[in-house]
């Protein structure tokens, strides 16, 4: 019975040694592979003439061109990356649609599901966003005015789509999601950023994930008292049961995982998404270096501190996922990394400090952080919070040290 247990043991180990060889190999891909694109980025744009107008000259046409305010509009879909880009923006559509009919239809080759499985909601999710973004730029569209930039994408990772995945399909729940992102986050925001981010210099990015946790907070106790608000079942799958695991490879697996959390701001959480809003911001920059990334040109280096800190985390945290299981390794993948690259100019040292500590940190203490919330409130809630308390540390840190 001991030598029939001893060998189980040891297959076990095995199996587990097995997986976590290949989760580093495919991390190792990952990064190679955006190291090199990195690269071949700057190269192909190092040698083209370029200012900084393109980006200055959009924000400055928003509050008189409604043909600038409709791609500042879908640039917000992409900017809690960091990117701004509506290329970008468009990629990352197509892909959540395309994951959600992937979805639809059982098919293999759907990934990860999309909206951690709520693929019946994804439509209300996603329509509440678009209708909680069209009136949070309408009516802020007069602060828009010189070139002044506003957090107006703030509703595009918070409220209304969580409260959408929170109550289920149906449009009172869209209709009660996309009003309460009005009137939470984005008020907050500009407060937070004008009042303690602003005065302190601190990044602008805790004022805002700081805004999301406060907004998604009130905006999850109010609809604990809003009677028309209950929690509604989803129909069965189209096709029968939704296949989950694809059966690839550990390595394959963690590549998909990668590109998986470059959506989970958006609540898509899909590999389809992420990997097309990276080919659009791409594409973009290479139309246009000085437009993505708010005219700065790191565009490439903050893809790469991003890709870096997922994978590192990845690595770190693979048990969490094991068994169907999920966590927060994206929390540095839209705060402290891209932060640590803008905060100091591009600087590799900064790059690599910066994501390898949002990677340690980012989802232990976001999942610390979930435990004590109440039913019905949202953990994205924990993991905006966990991204203020991320970059906060990244930036002093690095500022320390560098």
């Amino acid at each position: 019975m001991s030598t029939t247990k001893s060998s189980s043991e040891r297959s076990i180990a095995r199996t587990s040694q097995y997986a976590s060889v290949g989760t580093a190999l495919g991390a190792s891909i990952v990064c190679v592979a955006a190291l090199g694109v990195a690269l071949l980025l700057e190269a192909a744009t190092s040698a083209r003439s370029s200012s900084t107008r393109s980006y200055e000259q959009w924000t400055a046409d928003i509050s008189k061109s409604w043909t600038a305010w409709w791609t500042w509009v879908l640039g917000d879909f992409t900017e809690p990356t960091s990117y701004k880009s509506p290329l970008a923006s468009i990629g990352l559509l197509v892909g959540a649609f395309a994951a959600y009919l992937l979805w639809r239809s059982s098919s293999r080759f759907a990934g990860t599901p999309v909206s951690y499985g709520f693929g019946a909601r994804f439509p209300w999710m996603i329509g509440a966003v678009v209708l909680s973004l069209l009136a949070t730029n309408l009516l802020f569209r007069g602060m828009l005015v010189d070139g002044t930039w506003q957090p107006t994408f703030v509703v595009v990772a918070s409220v209304p789509a969580a409260v959408v995945l929170l109550y289920g399909r149906g449009w009172a729940v869209l209709g009660t999601a996309a009003v309460l992102g009005v009137v939470t986050v984005p008020p907050l925001a500009m407060v937070l950023i004008a009042n303690l981010c602003v005065p302190t210099g601190i990044p602008n990015v805790v004022g805002i994930v700081s805004a999301m946790a406060i907004g998604g907070a009130i905006a999850c106790a109010a609809c604990r008292f809003l009677p028309w608000m209950r929690v509604t079942d989803d129909p069965p799958p189209p096709h029968g049961r939704v296949r989950v695991n694809v059966g690839h490879s550990e390595a394959a697996w963690t590549v998909r995982r990668v590109l998986a959390d470059f959506s989970e701001a958006q609540f898509i959480g899909s590999e389809w998404a992420g990997g097309l809003m990276i080919v659009g911001a791409c594409v973009g920059f290479l139309i246009d270096p000085t437009f993505a990334g708010y005219g700065l040109e790191l565009l490439p280096r903050i893809l790469f501190a991003q890709v870096l800190t997922s994978a590192i985390g990845v690595v770190l945290w693979r048990q969490w996922y094991r068994a169907g299981g999920w966590t927060a390794t994206y929390v540095p993948v839209v705060s402290s990394a891209p932060t640590a690259v803008v905060a100091f100019g591009g600087s590799w040292s900064a790059l690599v400090l910066g994501a390898v500590l949002g990677a340690v940190l980012g989802a232990p203490v976001a999942r610390l952080l979930a435990k004590p919330l109440p039913p019905l409130f949202h953990p994205f809630i924990a993991n905006v919070t966990s991204m203020a308390v991320t970059t906060l540390v990244v930036y002093w840190s690095l500022t320390a040290i560098l």
